[in-house]
This record gives C-alpha cells, structure tokens and sequence, in this order.
C-alpha cells in the first residue's frame, strides 16, 4: 500500500524545480507589493533619509504643541462632533443635564467618610451566607473595618473573611496586579495573607479563590 504525497516519491529534480517556481512567485509578489525597495532602500543610506525623519518628528512635536493651543482638539473633529451632540440630546431632557435620568425607588445609603462604610462592610461580610465578592485595586488583608483598632482585632478584613470561609461562604477576590517598577501595591502579599487564613486539612480550606 503507498502513501500518496510522499516527499521520497517526487523526483529531486522536480521538487527543485518546485522550489525554484515558488521563489520565483514570492519574489514577483513582493515587488509588486514594494515595487521600489531597492531604491527605498538607497535612501536610506543618504541624509535624506534623516531629513525626513527629523521632518517627521517636527510634525510631531508641532501637533503636541497644537494641542496646547487649541484645548478644544479632542472635540474638532466630525465624528467627535457627531459623537458631542448625541450626547448632548440625552443630557437636556435630564434633570442638571446628566448623562442618566433620575429614578425612584432604589435603595441607597449616604456615608460621610470610611468610618461608617467600612463598618457598615463588616457587617454585610459578617452578615453572608452564600458568596462574598471582593475587587479592589488595593486590597490591605490586615484592614480594621471598625474603629478603635486596637480593641477589635476581631473585625479585622482577615478575620473576618476566615470566618467567612469556615462557615460556609465562598470568597472570590480580584486584585489589581501592580507593574512593580511603579507602583507598591504589593497585591503578591495580598494573595498569600488570604490564601494562608485556611490551611489545607482545617475548616474553611478551599473556599477563598
């Protein structure tokens, strides 16, 4: 039984032959797509070549300048136009030109300051059942979510969470993953203070993602 297409069972001659045609063929396509690379090429190795690149950044740099002058620069432009009068047609039939209408019956709660909220967070953590979703972009595991720190360790983020966790719920955290040359954010701690709160073999193990 043979097996077609083989390449032992094409001819040296002929596969050379093959490989000639389509060398020939890449070529031809590539000069039709740059028909002028030889002497682009050439232009290169002149100064004139660093003229236009010095031409170009000038163009740059005059256009960066333009922006300063003209602070309207993101809005001159037909589609921005287009884009700021749609936009503009929602916003008038809203109270203060809003970009939303007003709307009754939700449920909402005004805070003052971190006090009230983080206090208010301990108890709907304390308070769950099910799931606890936490996204952050600086997530600190040691956080004090009611004050004075010193006498309610036990409402400590970690805590509060590990006991979360050996009750039942279910914890999914996400956490912004700093470039470590800028900033100090230190998300890798944040990862192994939360994943340690719960031991393998002890209660709670495998409900903090």
């Amino acid at each position: 039984m043979g097996l077609i297409g083989k390449t032992s069972h094409v001819d040296p001659s002929e596969e050379q032959t093959r490989d000639s045609e389509d060398a020939q063929h890449k070529g031809a396509a590539e000069h039709i797509k740059h028909p002028f690379s030889d002497l682009r090429q050439k232009l290169k190795e002149t100064s004139l070549y660093d003229i236009k690149v010095k031409a170009i950044h000038a163009k740059h740099k005059i256009g960066k300048w333009q922006n300063l002058v003209n602070p309207n620069h993101r809005h001159d432009e037909e589609h921005e136009k287009a884009t700021d009068e749609k936009r503009n047609r929602v916003a008038e039939g809203h109270r203060f030109e809003s970009f939303a209408p007003e709307r009754d019956g939700n449920k909402i709660k005004w805070y003052i300051d971190g006090r009230d909220y983080f206090h208010a967070v301990s108890v709907a953590l304390e308070r769950a059942k099910e799931t606890i979703y936490i996204a952050d972009w600086w997530l600190s595991p040691e956080l004090f979510l009611r004050r004075p720190p010193f006498s309610t360790q036990h409402w400590r983020l970690d805590h509060v969470l590990k006991r979360a966790a050996e009750r039942g719920v279910q914890i999914y955290v996400i956490v912004y993953k700093e470039v470590n040359q800028a900033l100090t954010c230190n998300s890798a701690h944040s990862k192994r203070a939360l994943r340690a709160l719960c031991p393998e073999g002890t209660p709670g193990h495998g409900n903090i993602h």
